[in-house]
């Protein structure tokens, strides 16, 4: 009573006419948030929204889970068209429903909502969407309607939105729902990385076929490359081929197929449905098509742990496969570099290598040299094309080179046909050099070393070279040797380019020879040079004019070569030798002739090798 006395004389206290109002004419109280009004038309809109929208979802998830588990791929085309067309239908009359099901819930909803999750008695807030229906324009009455409005807000309290309640386990009692998700999660599970191929090829249904499709047939054919002179392997999976896939010649179809790094694939699929692609390890490769059944590509294998074949997200042919990697060729000296009773550097190395070796080389740099500075490259020997193990010995007549009688390093390279290179251990030992037993000749080499060792010594060493020109009498008063020795010094005094110094060095070694032994030194360069050159056209099994040409220029040097060791030996009565006869000369040219003539033969008959060693 005392409440509804204090309200009256409230509402004549303000029943002036500032405080006067004809009542709200807004949508919603203004006392209320609007925040919490949006929230209870979306909780609104969600528990319509749901259970309308949820058949064209079951549509679509169903269609999608049957697609990743590779239904439609084993369907002819007509039943895939119309499987297509009626879960078509069924998405557009449930799209149908769903939009003539929905609409934006009104405030008055709204209210009504949030005085039920409140727990407001007396509908509070539809209270205050009221209008005064009579007695407006009377102050007391106003004043009165007044405080019934704010009665009305005190009630109000702290107003909520619950969480929207869509009821969709009522309307869904066997738990349906439940099912197509397990579905779309075998699906998707089984599909993994081909999920987006399935779900296009299910879009895409095959016309043409309207009969059962024939099942696919694989066939790989992995070739290695060429220089490893492996045949190759034939796989093939499918129609009449064992479980697992057919192999030929490489053993049980349960262990891996060994495939040499590098070799090409040549893939050929007939039959099944869809566009296939071949999987090498995690790399995709699509196939082209060469008519509507058939498919093909090629391919190469450098990486991976298995083969693959799959056409419309299924694996139709799959292999373990086992990458043989190319191993670098080893080699080593078979004995340690060595110097000849001729002076000359012998060399013997083994080498071997998984496929075959390729070339052998031997690289020989100064001790103490610059960095810049060119190292000796020598092609060795490699007899048998490429042997899969070389053990090879040669000959190499350095002592010409300005290196000659300082020390060095040895080392061996081998490469194989892809080019991956061995090295040997490197060897170090003082390069082969001539002995000259000559004075002058002596003297010659030892500035030419100088010279070799500290380009910057040039002015001594033409000091030294000056010295002995004006010596005529110790070397024979050969005005040859006078002219070669005053011209390496000019040359020496007036430039100092490498180019200058390398040309002076194969002066004084020519000069030094001729000092020494006459004509026979260049006789003995020319016929070993021609040994080389034949000893070469050998080993890269050159043609027949080529290996007849060389045989015979080596028939004349021999010539040569006899003839100026005669005229050395007659004009030095020093020497530990005697004069030759005639008879003896005419044996030896005849048992070289024999020797040059078996090793024509040789060469024409193909046995180039034995020539060779020959």
């Amino acid at each position: 009573m005392t409440d509804e006395r204090g309200d009256i004389a409230e509402a004549r206290a303000d029943s002036t006419p500032a405080a006067r109002h004809s009542g709200p004419e807004t949508d919603a109280p203004e006392s209320l948030n609007p925040r919490t009004l949006r929230l209870a038309r979306l909780a609104l809109f969600w528990e319509k929204l749901w259970p309308a929208a949820w058949p064209a979802v079951g549509v679509v998830g169903l269609f999608a889970a049957l697609a990743f588990v590779g239904l439609f791929a084993l369907l002819p085309g007509w039943l895939h068209l119309l499987l297509l067309l009626g879960f078509g239908l069924a998405l557009g009359w449930s799209a149908y429903r769903l939009a003539h099901m929905l609409s934006l819930p009104s405030v008055a909803a709204a209210e009504r909502r949030i005085e039920r999750d409140s727990v407001l008695s007396h509908r509070p807030l539809t209270a205050l969407d009221d209008k005064l229906a009579v007695g407006e324009g009377d102050a007391f009455t106003e004043a009165l309607w007044r405080a019934h409005l704010a009665r009305m807000m005190k009630m109000l309290g702290k107003v909520r939105v619950a969480f929207p309640r869509p009821g969709l386990p009522g309307r869904d009692p066997m738990a349906l729902r439940l099912a197509l998700l397990l579905l779309l999660a075998i699906g998707l599970l089984d599909a993994r990385g081909a999920a987006p191929g399935r779900l296009a090829d299910a879009l895409l249904p095959r016309l043409g076929a309207v009969i059962p499709r024939t099942p696919a047939v694989v066939q790989l054919w992995l070739t290695p490359p060429a220089y490893t002179g492996l045949a190759p392997i034939f796989l093939r999976a499918g129609a009449g081929a064992p479980a697992g896939g057919e192999r030929q010649g490489i053993g049980s179809p349960s262990s891996p197929v060994s495939v040499p790094f590098g070799s090409k694939v040549l893939a050929r699929l007939e039959g099944g449905a869809g566009a296939p692609r071949l999987l090498v390890g995690d790399r995709a490769v699509p196939f082209k098509a060469v008519d509507g059944s058939t498919y093909q590509l090629e391919d190469k294998i450098e990486s991976g742990d298995h083969l693959a074949v799959q056409q419309s997200g299924r694996t139709v042919a799959e292999w373990a496969i086992t990458i043989v990697p190319d191993l670098p060729p080893t080699i080593a000296f078979a004995t340690p570099p060595s110097r000849t009773l001729r002076s000359t550097l012998r060399l013997e190395y083994v080498a071997s290598d998984d496929y075959g070796v390729a070339a052998v080389k031997a690289e020989i740099r100064r001790v103490g040299a610059p960095a810049d500075e060119a190292p000796i490259e020598l092609e060795l020997p490699l007899s048998g094309g490429h042997p899969k193990h070389a053990h090879e010995t040669s000959f190499h007549d350095l002592t010409p080179h300005p290196w000659a009688g300082l020390p060095v390093t040895i080392q061996l390279s081998a490469w194989d046909e892809p080019g991956h290179v061995g090295m040997s251990e490197p060897f170090s030992m003082v390069l082969p050099e001539r002995i000259f037993n000559h004075p002058v000749a002596r003297a010659i080499i030892e500035n030419r070393k100088m010279l070799t060792e500290d380009p910057g010594r040039r002015p001594e060493v033409a000091a030294h070279l000056s010295a002995i020109a004006a010596r005529p009498s110790a070397f024979g008063g050969d005005l040859g040797v006078f002219l070669s020795l005053i011209a390496a010094r000019t040359r020496l005094d007036f430039s100092g380019r490498p180019e200058t110094i390398a040309a002076v060095q194969q002066l004084l070694w020519d000069t030094a020879l001729a000092v020494e032994d006459g004509h026979l030194s260049i006789a003995e360069r020319e016929l070993r040079d021609l040994q080389q050159k034949l000893m070469a056209a050998l080993d890269r099994n050159a043609p027949d004019q080529e290996i007849e040409r060389l045989i015979a220029q080596l028939q004349d040097a021999i010539e040569h070569y006899m003839q100026a060791l005669a005229e050395q030996q007659l004009r030095n009565p020093d020497a530990n030798r005697t004069p030759p006869e005639r008879n003896s000369q005419l044996l030896q040219s005849r048992d070289l002739q024999k020797l040059l003539e078996r090793m024509r033969d040789m060469a024409r008959t193909g046995a180039r090798d034995a020539a060779r060693q020959l």
